[in-house]
């Protein structure tokens, strides 16, 4: 099998076990996520090659940038998953959205076409909305607010990428693009998801962030806004230089 193939449906192993042996889907995470840091650290340093793999929409890619947020956010993976041992360790529903929520981000990570990655950025979201609203005491307004900050993320990544296509003719995220007006829309829709300047000043992400369970708060600060993150590199990268767009990302 590719290895980038077995990359892609590893994580999705925990889901499926989670029903059944939530404590057995962690041991497996932490076995999956480990695995995920050294590949992408052999990438890194040039010891070995992850093909591509393409098929009708499925577009899946492994390179140097998100190889480094693999390893950073595998090594997230790993302690949510050891800590998840230790924390509610045998309830089913927690070990169902846990994985299902990372195994939306890991395929966010890998993802090369616009189709597929609006598809697991919309899945991470609905995952992060049951993984905060899984307790009956969970008061209702937090995992809508985390729903209502995701959708407007899915919302400008949606309007981001539709202009995308109409430039570049590709659904592939692979091709550069000289409008900046289209990655400021993209940008917004990730900023969204982090909850940076100015979007802190609402302060969605306490809210929803706080009202999870640890773990599940774990992922979302360590993870999801790293992969936002992740986001804004790639379509800057892409993008045509642009000096004010530059000095407000540094701002």
């Amino acid at each position: 099998m590719n290895l980038i193939l077995l990359m892609f449906a590893l994580p999705f192993l925990p889901v499926l076990i989670s029903p059944f042996r939530p404590k057995m889907s962690y041991y497996s995470g932490i076995i999956i996520s480990a695995l995920a840091v050294l590949i992408g650290v052999l990438f890194v340093a040039g010891k070995i090659t992850v093909n591509s793999y393409s098929a009708g929409y499925f577009k899946i890619y492994f390179g140097q940038l998100n190889a480094t947020f693999e390893i950073i956010i595998s090594v997230t993976f790993f302690l949510v998953y050891l800590f998840s041992l230790y924390y509610m360790p045998e309830d089913r529903k927690l070990a169902f959205f846990i994985n299902l929520t990372v195994f939306s981000i890991s395929s966010v990570l890998l993802s090369k076409n616009a189709i597929l990655f609006l598809l697991f950025w919309e899945s991470m979201s609905i995952s992060g909305y049951l993984l905060i609203g899984f307790k009956k005491d969970t008061k209702s307004y937090p995992p809508f607010v985390f729903l209502v900050f995701g959708e407007l993320s899915t919302l400008f990544l949606t309007a981001g990428f539709a202009a995308y296509f109409v430039q570049t003719g590709s659904l592939s995220l692979t091709h550069s693009f000289s409008n900046p007006y289209i990655l400021i829309v993209i940008i917004l829709g990730f900023l969204f998801k982090m909850g940076m300047v100015p979007l802190q000043m609402v302060e969605w992400l306490p809210i929803a962030h706080g009202n999870a369970p640890t773990s599940g708060s774990i992922l979302f600060s360590a993870s999801m806004t790293t992969l936002a993150l992740y986001g804004i590199l790639t379509f800057s990268i892409l993008a045509k230089p642009d000096l004010i767009i530059g000095l407000l990302l540094m701002i």
